[in-house]
């Protein structure tokens, strides 16, 4: 190697030092002079290099070693940047402050790191380990409320997926009281057996309470879930919603209507077919239904002013004439028979 080049080699080399020690230099100088909370924002926002991300990071903490936040972001970014010796190092920090903020974050970021641990064995015993420390991990959090808000979802899915359901409950909770439609959906699911039924139907009912742009998915789902557990008139309040967005739910309006003892109602939505319909026949199924559910319930004037609206209209189809007379003499108004046969009897002339 020639003198000249070796000198330039030594150039290059200061040159990439003086470089590094600029950019540490001007990282403090920048960390004690820009505003913390906008500084923290930014590099937190950083999300396509978490190896410099960490670097800067770890340079701050050492500024700030008492600083909570910027310790759990920089073991994060330690984590993502797989950086595990240091973030385990870090995390032993967290562990041993009282500060309860502190120690979500410790558990939070223990997990994360037992998780990674988790994915990168190989040793089937090691993993049962470790995934026995997860479990531990997840109950005492759950059990202690040992978690922030804004991570209680993240706890949820990580307690769904080690099969703990009776935690994974414990992290939704928080979301209920603010009427979290997501959160209550996830409960529907999660309690999917028979000892869950209690919590299921609690958040059933608070989904449809709250939701007033619920999907007709949601709403066929609680209609078959409320019919399952006898639950008439809750899933009569569901079929109205139904209703309203698909008619072909009336029917089955009409139906619950008589069962839960609202003949009057019934019989309207049995009418209301009635007038929707162009077939004939489904016309007179509909109007029968409607008249049924006003006998069952003895409400005879109605039955008699349905009757009455409808003779003109079929006044020509003798079956139809027929089975009115019948209705007439059921409930005993013996003088509306006679009038309508003589009706027929004038006709026939």
């Amino acid at each position: 190697m020639s003198l000249s080049n070796a000198n330039r080699d030594r150039v290059d080399l200061a040159t990439h030092t003086e470089i590094i020690a600029i950019f540490l230099m001007f990282g403090m100088i920048l960390y004690s002079i820009y505003p913390k909370d906008m500084q923290r924002k930014q590099v937190l926002a950083e999300k396509s290099n978490y190896a410099l991300t960490a670097v800067y990071l770890e340079n701050m903490l050492r500024l700030d070693p008492e600083n909570v936040d910027l310790l759990f972001a920089t073991v994060k970014a330690d984590i993502e940047s797989g950086n595990m010796k240091l973030a385990n190092k870090l995390i032993e920090i967290l562990k041993n402050s009282k500060d309860m903020d502190a120690k979500k974050k410790y558990y939070l970021l223990k997990y994360k790191l037992l998780d990674e641990k988790r994915k990168n064995s190989e040793d089937e015993n090691l993993t049962k380990d470790i995934e026995s420390d997860m479990v531990e991990i997840i109950q005492k959090v759950a059990n202690e409320k040992i978690f922030e808000k804004k991570y209680a979802m993240i706890w949820y899915k990580s307690a769904k997926d080690m099969l703990l359901k009776e935690e994974a409950f414990k992290f939704l909770e928080p979301f209920y009281g603010q009427n979290n439609n997501n959160a209550l959906e996830r409960c529907i699911e999660l309690a999917d057996e028979k000892q869950y039924l209690d919590k299921r139907l609690r958040c059933l009912d608070r989904l449809i309470m709250i939701d007033s742009n619920i999907s007709k998915e949601w709403l066929i789902s609680a209609y078959t879930m409320y019919t399952e557990y006898n639950e008439e008139r809750k899933a009569l309040n569901v079929v109205k919603k139904l209703a309203k967005i698909d008619k072909n739910y009336t029917i089955e309006l009409a139906r619950l209507l008589r069962v839960a003892g609202d003949y009057h109602d019934s019989s309207n939505y049995y009418m209301s077919l009635y007038n929707s319909s162009s077939d004939v026949d489904m016309q007179k199924d509909y109007l029968f239904k409607a008249i049924s559910s006003l006998q069952e319930g003895d409400l005879n004037e109605e039955i008699v002013s349905l009757l009455k609206r409808y003779e003109d209209r079929y006044i020509d189809d003798d079956e139809m004439m027929i089975k009115f007379i019948k209705i007439y003499l059921s409930i005993e108004k013996l003088s509306r028979a006679k009038e309508l046969s003589l009706r027929l009897l004038e006709r026939d002339k």
